[in-house]
């Protein structure tokens, strides 16, 4: 069982450290939905602990929850395979530019003797990117492996 989070948003609190707080506080609510390992519980705990019994001022409790959530993002998206809605569209939408438009736009570039055209490559990948990353997620949310939270 996943422990709650005790330090919560606050009025007296900065922007910052709302933000942040709020942002762990819905990773630890799309986790708890999940049925994970005893292992994953630990690690998930652990982080959890270390900010609920943190003794500092904001700007040191602050970087305390963006570490815990960095750590733990990390950690259920490698080792358990879970990830938030969007995850693999964000990520393909880069990818996609990259692998398949640039390539595009050189051998247009060079097919028509004008690398004018090279500029027409990225706006062609977008939509690759975006097709295949909307895949992955249809996929992962098939699979049982989608977050409910988003990025």
């Amino acid at each position: 069982m996943i422990i709650e989070l005790t330090q919560k948003p606050g009025a007296n609190q900065s922007k910052k450290l709302n933000k942040r707080l709020a942002k762990l506080d819905e990773l630890l609510q799309a986790l708890g939905k999940k049925d994970l390992p005893e292992k994953a519980e630990e690690v998930i705990n652990t982080a959890v602990h270390s900010v609920n019994h943190f003794h500092g001022n904001e700007n040191e409790l602050a970087s305390q929850v963006k570490t815990a959530y960095s750590s733990l993002y990390s950690y259920v998206t490698k080792e358990l395979n879970l990830v938030p809605k969007g995850f693999y569209q964000q990520m393909w939408i880069g990818l996609g530019m990259a692998l398949f438009g640039m390539p595009i736009g050189i051998a247009m570039g060079s097919a028509l003797g004008n690398f004018a055209f090279l500029g027409i490559g990225p706006a062609l990948g977008l939509p690759i990117g975006i097709a295949i990353g909307t895949q992955k997620d249809k996929k992962a949310e098939e699979e049982g492996r989608q977050l409910d939270m988003s990025i």
